[in-house]
């Protein structure tokens, strides 16, 4: 074993060593440049893996979603691209953006999100049944707001909607 105190891996300055494991990898104690705390497996901070207390990944998300901003339009934290294009996620399972498979209660859920809240729309043994809740929910919200949108934004900054730009 390596003794690694001292030493600084991105953000991270390792405090000292942990009597914790993960895996067979010793786990240290950080110090973290905005002043957390974290602990860390020695075999992820030398492949570079971890280099922060995960403020610099919400940094970074806080970054991209403020260029996003300034390319695509936002109303009350709603992105109007993307409620208007609904695309599902590579990893969506079901097929249908909202809608997926809840281990816990081995039934499909669904939800929306819309202005940064999220709403629950039940909890469905049947995958159609989920899939049309949701349906009725985008219909309901998201048609209702785009109506607004495009009728009080008209051509051409729509144009930025569907080119995604």
């Amino acid at each position: 074993m390596r003794d690694i105190t001292g030493q600084r891996f991105g953000r991270l300055e390792v405090l000292e060593k942990t009597d914790a494991r993960s895996g067979c990898n010793i786990v240290w104690k950080c110090l973290c440049s905005c002043g957390n705390i974290c602990h860390v497996s020695g075999v992820k901070l030398r492949n570079g893996h971890t280099q922060s207390c995960g403020c610099k990944h919400d940094e970074t998300a806080r970054k991209t979603m403020l260029q996003l901003r300034e390319t695509r339009p936002y109303v009350d934290g709603t992105d109007v691209y993307l409620i208007s294009k609904m695309t599902v996620r590579k990893d969506n399972k079901t097929g249908t953006r909202g809608v997926h498979w809840d281990k816990g209660s081995g039934c499909y859920r669904a939800m929306i999100t819309f202005k940064n809240k999220t709403y629950g729309l039940g909890r469905y043994r049947d995958l159609e049944k989920a899939k049309e809740a949701r349906k009725l929910a985008e219909e309901k919200v998201f048609e209702e707001f785009l109506e607004w949108y495009y009728e009080k934004f008209p051509f051409p900054r729509n144009q930025n909607i569907e080119s995604g730009k």
